[in-house]
């Protein structure tokens, strides 16, 4: 026999647990790099596509929380090592050492909080000569919402045609 309150307390773990993750999930497609990625569109609002068809800006409905996801060519040194890719990113967090780094050989991920308070957190995906990207940039004081959403945003970067690739956010 289940105590009165349990069908109660479910429902309010469960809405819990679903927190920001319940958004409504948005993705977006970049044909130049054929890339794509889901994100919350409950929480982040896509700007315009650059220019030149590489990516795309989001900014938070709330905050200053920041995300951009874009494809780039390696620089001219096709064969820039991964370990050597990372270290051009470590300039990005100034002062403050990298908190998080996963180095392989398709794969460079890395996160810092910033001397202003802020995190960043960039995954990128090498295939042959193309990198294809998403950065966060946001306050520390907001964590306990966006690493959240950065852990379910960048694990939905997908390379690669994109037609059967989109995940649910």
């Amino acid at each position: 026999m289940e105590p009165r309150g349990a069908p109660i307390l479910a429902l309010i773990v469960l809405g819990l647990i679903a927190g920001p993750h319940s958004a409504r999930a948005a993705t977006y497609a970049n044909v130049r790099f054929a890339y794509s990625i889901s994100y919350p569109a409950d929480l982040l609002i896509p700007e315009r596509e650059a220019d030149n068809g590489d990516g795309r800006a989001f900014h938070a409905r709330k905050g200053t929380a920041k995300m951009t996801v874009w494809g780039s060519y390696r620089n001219e040194d096709l064969e820039a090592s991964p370990d050597a890719i990372l270290r051009e990113y470590n300039a990005d967090c100034g002062a403050s050492m990298m908190t998080y780094k996963v180095v392989k050989s398709g794969l460079i991920a890395f996160s810092c909080v910033t001397t202003a308070r802020r995190i960043i957190y960039q995954k990128t995906i090498l295939n042959g000569d193309i990198l294809r990207s998403v950065r966060f940039d946001y306050p520390y004081s907001d964590r306990a919402v966006w690493d959240q959403v950065v852990s379910r945003v960048s694990g939905s970067l997908r390379a690669g045609t994109f037609e059967n690739s989109a995940t649910r956010y």
